[in-house]
C-alpha cells in the first residue's frame, strides 16, 4: 500500500511539477511588479526558490543517476551562473535599455504609434512578449547551430560543452553567447515600447523556465511538450548526434519549432523510442576546458582552432587503441569528414 501511494505521487509529481511551480511562480513575479517591488529583489526571491525545489526534485525524481554525479563541473557552473548570466546578463539588459529606449520614443513620436500593448493586463502581455522574443532567439540559435563554424557558434559552444544535464548548468554560457541570445529577444521588445514590468517579467520567465528545461528531473509533460520547449524536448538539442541535435531551438517556447518544422520528440511517433539521447556534449571537442577561466578564451579563432587540432589528436588516437587497423586511409577519411561536417561537427553524424 506505501508502495503504491509513493508510486502514485511520483506519476503524479512528474506531470505536475513544472506547470505548478512556473505558475506559482510567474503568479507571485506578477503580483509582485503590480505592487512595485524592486525587480532584481524580485527576480531573486522568484528564481532562488524554484532552484531549490529543481534541485531536490533531481534527487526525488532522477532522469537519469549518471547525470546525478558531479564530474568536477559545478564550481564551473556556480561561475557562469553568477558572472555569465547574472552579472553580465544585467550589464547586457543596461546597455540594450540605454541604447534602444530613445530609439523606440523616437519612432513612437515619428510614427504617432506605440507598437507595444501596455494597457493589457500585464499576464498578456507576458504571452505576447514570449512569442515575440521567441521569433529573433529562435533564428539566432538556429543560425549559430547551422550556418558554418562562425563566431556565433564559438560563442554558444560553451553551453554545449556538459557531458549531463542537470539544473545549474541552465546558465552554462560564454558572455558573448548570452549575448547572442539576449539582443534578439528582448531588443525587439524594448524598440516595440515594452515597458520594464513586462521585461523583468519575461527575464524571470526565461530564468525559472530554464531551470527545469535542463533539470535532471523526470518530467511527463505530455501535451505541454507542443507549447513550452522544455526537458524533454531540449535534452535533444544537446546530443551529440547533429541530425538530433539541430531541433528544438526554442528557449521557452516550441511555438516556432513547430512553425518552421524543427521540433523533435522522436518518442511521440514511436513509444519504443529513446526518450533522450545517450550522449551529450560537443564529441569532435572532447577535450573542452572544464574551467570557467579557461572557457573564456574558447571563442578566440586561435583558441578555438587549437582545440580542434587537439581534440582530433585525442580522437585518432582513441580510434586507434579501439581499433588497430586504424590507417592512414582511415585518417584521411576522418579528415574529409570533419571538413564537412556541420558547425557542431559531431564524430558520427552531428554546442543556453
Amino acid at each position: 500500500m506505501v508502495a503504491d501511494t509513493e508510486s502514485w505521487v511520483k506519476r503524479t509529481g512528474r506531470v505536475v511539477l513544472f506547470p505548478v511551480v512556473l505558475g506559482a511562480a510567474m503568479a507571485g513575479a506578477i503580483v509582485g511588479l503590480q505592487r512595485g517591488v524592486d525587480p532584481l529583489l524580485l527576480s531573486a526571491v522568484t528564481v532562488v526558490p524554484v532552484a531549490l525545489i529543481v534541485a531536490i526534485g533531481e534527487f526525488w525524481l532522477p532522469f537519469r543517476r549518471s547525470w546525478a554525479k558531479s564530474r568536477g563541473d559545478v564550481p564551473t557552473d556556480i561561475a557562469h551562473a553568477l558572472f555569465s548570466n547574472a552579472i553580465a546578463g544585467e550589464v547586457i539588459k543596461t546597455v540594450l535599455l540605454v541604447a534602444l529606449v530613445p530609439a523606440a520614443a523616437w519612432l513612437a513620436a515619428s510614427v504617432d504609434f506605440r507598437a507595444w500593448p501596455n494597457r493589457w493586463p500585464l499576464a498578456l502581455q507576458l504571452m505576447l512578449a514570449l512569442v515575440v522574443a521567441e521569433l529573433g532567439a529562435y533564428w539566432a540559435h538556429r543560425i549559430a547551430h547551422e550556418y558554418g563554424d562562425t563566431a556565433l557558434w564559438r560563442a554558444h559552444a560553451t553551453h554545449h560543452s556538459p557531458r549531463r544535464l542537470y539544473w545549474l548548468n541552465a546558465g552554462r554560457d560564454h558572455p558573448f553567447g548570452v549575448v547572442l541570445l539576449l539582443v534578439p529577444e528582448i531588443g525587439p521588445l524594448i524598440l516595440m515600447g515594452a515597458g520594464e514590468p513586462v521585461l523583468v517579467a519575461f527575464l524571470i520567465f526565461t530564468g525559472v523556465h530554464g531551470l527545469f528545461q535542463h533539470c535532471n528531473i523526470d518530467v511527463r509533460l505530455g501535451p505541454l511538450n507542443w507549447v513550452f520547449s522544455m526537458a524533454e524536448l531540449h535534452r535533444w538539442h544537446h546530443s551529440v548526434d547533429v541530425d538530433q541535435a539541430n531541433h528544438n531551438y526554442g528557449a521557452n517556447l516550441c511555438l516556432w519549432d513547430v512553425v518552421f518544422g524543427t521540433r523533435y520528440l522522436p518518442k511521440e511517433a514511436n513509444p519504443a523510442e529513446a526518450q533522450a539521447p545517450r550522449d551529450v556534449g560537443i564529441e569532435y571537442l572532447p577535450n573542452f576546458p572544464e574551467g570557467y577561466l579557461r572557457q573564456l578564451t574558447v571563442p578566440f579563432r586561435a583558441r578555438w582552432r587549437g582545440l580542434k587540432a587537439e581534440g582530433r589528436l585525442i580522437r585518432e588516437r582513441n580510434a586507434r587503441e579501439e581499433n588497430p587497423d586504424f590507417t592512414r586511409a582511415g585518417r584521411r577519411l576522418a579528415d574529409s569528414e570533419e571538413r564537412n561536417a556541420p558547425p557542431l561537427g559531431l564524430v558520427g553524424s552531428r554546442a543556453s
